[in-house]
């Protein structure tokens, strides 16, 4: 039987999960034709490539030497889809980047911005807001070139640099007393609720945020709103609070900026904010155009010093 691409992105997917199951999720069969497919693999290569018991699975000695192979050949064939462009330049080249909803400091804007004009000469930059959820699908698509994004870690699978890392803060009612605090514990918010806006599925920063709420005995009574416009209307005028970026002056930050808020620094607050560029690297590997983003951007934004950029998954 003939290999094709699809048996080895099951067998790659098993590989990282050892589990049938997750593994036959994550590439959109149910577990039977899952099976089915790994077995047509090892019959085509002729070897066993998984052991599998009622409690565990783990890769043959000749699963781990299939495996870097198959991922080569993978890799490549995806890089396919960027050697050649479906129809030729006329004039000057469009660059869609995608942006957070929320935007991202102006200062970081405009160096993306200026950043893409230097690496690639004349262009027209178009941004294009991506919601989180959407990051991986909008750059395989091709919809954007390449997207900043914020999170509390870099991202997986992608690759990255890094633009800005920044604490965060949080907004409550100018006449509630944790607005005169210097900087607020949120033992000192456990009276009020906390506000977020709504993202499906919901992101790891969101969970993680909503994880330490609970844990340190705030309402559970959360408000979701739909937007920032929503968000700061309920911080404003009910017993709300929600988290915020202490640096940034982004769009959603100056929606923020309303006379019955205040935004103070958070006490022994450990997480941080990660602004990153994030890309294919397969797409990098082929494009020449977004091989020289890269190298600028690289060259750009550095590793911040003394940033914990290997946060775990």
């Amino acid at each position: 039987m003939t290999i094709s691409v699809e048996h080895l992105r099951s067998f790659i997917a098993l590989a990282d999960e050892l589990h049938f199951g997750r593994a036959a999720a994550r590439v959109y069969l149910s577990p039977s034709p899952f099976s089915k497919r790994i077995k047509e693999l090892e019959e085509s290569v002729g070897a066993r490539l998984v052991e599998r018991t009622t409690r565990s699975v783990r890769l043959t000695a000749a699963g781990v030497a299939f495996l870097p192979r198959a991922q080569d050949v993978v890799s490549g064939f995806d890089a396919l889809r960027w050697v050649v462009r479906e129809e030729p330049a006329v004039g000057v080249p469009e660059i869609r980047v995608g942006l957070p909803p929320g935007g991202i400091h102006p200062a970081d804007r405009d160096a993306v911005v200026s950043i893409v004009r230097r690496a690639v000469g004349p262009c027209k930059v178009e941004l294009e807001p991506i919601n989180p959820s959407d990051v991986k699908e909008a750059l395989e698509s091709g919809a954007v070139l390449f997207t900043v994004v914020a999170t509390l870690r870099p991202v997986e699978v992608l690759e990255s640099t890094i633009i800005r890392v920044e604490g965060y803060g949080v907004a409550v009612p100018a006449a509630h007393p944790a607005a005169a605090a210097e900087a607020v514990a949120l033992s000192m918010l456990t009276d009020l609720r906390y506000a977020t806006i709504e993202f499906r599925p919901p992101t790891f920063m969101h969970l993680a945020l909503t994880e330490i709420v609970v844990d340190a005995g705030v309402r559970e009574d959360f408000v979701i709103v739909r937007d920032v416009v929503e968000l700061t209307d309920i911080v404003a005028t009910q017993e709300a609070f929600t988290f915020v970026p202490l640096v940034s002056q982004t769009g959603y930050m100056r929606a923020l900026q309303d006379p019955d808020i205040a935004i103070r620094p958070l006490a022994d607050f450990g997480l941080q904010r990660f602004t990153s560029a994030v890309w294919l690297p397969e797409r990098a590997a082929a494009d020449p155009l977004l091989a020289a983003i890269v190298e600028r951007l690289r060259q750009t934004f550095p590793a911040p010093t003394g940033a914990d950029v290997s946060l775990p998954a």
